[in-house]
């Protein structure tokens, strides 16, 4: 995950300028006009924008997501943000277990453990943050009777 917004390999032009060169002789094409299209974007800010923090990781995505006992109605996929039980809660139960783990090592993981459940439609939201700051929020939604 990409923390700036240019690219900072200082020898990266050279390296792609002799790539490019090299594909261009293979074609016979070194001598070819070359046209640049550059494209101008409608409402553009007259300043530039301030650079993004370039400190921590960005990677605000969980590896895993479960509760203990019960099934989703469809398989864990990081970049799907809801979910459902395929079970609805039993009457006699107060409490279900979620647990959650961060795809980076540095998140900051809040709304795993023991929650409670009450009657009728519960959404619990589990909090990723990245060492960056940046935050996604997934949500189970729990039916009980």
């Amino acid at each position: 995950v990409a923390t700036h917004q240019y690219m900072t390999n200082i020898t990266a032009p050279i390296q792609e300028a002799a790539a490019v060169k090299k594909q261009y002789e293979e074609l016979g094409i070194t001598n070819e006009q070359l046209t640049f299209i550059i494209p101008v974007y409608k409402d553009m800010p007259i300043e530039a924008t301030d650079k993004p923090n370039s400190s921590g990781n960005n990677n605000d995505y969980l590896s895993s997501l479960a509760v203990e006992g019960y099934s989703f109605t469809q398989s864990f996929d990081k970049d799907i943000n809801i979910y459902s039980l395929n079970e609805t809660i039993p009457t006699d139960i107060d409490s279900i277990k979620i647990s959650a783990l961060g795809n980076a090592m540095d998140s900051v993981i809040l709304g795993s453990g023991d929650v409670t459940v009450l009657s009728g439609e519960n959404i619990f939201e589990i909090k990723v943050s990245s060492s960056s700051g940046k935050e996604r929020v997934y949500k189970i939604k729990v039916n009980k009777d």
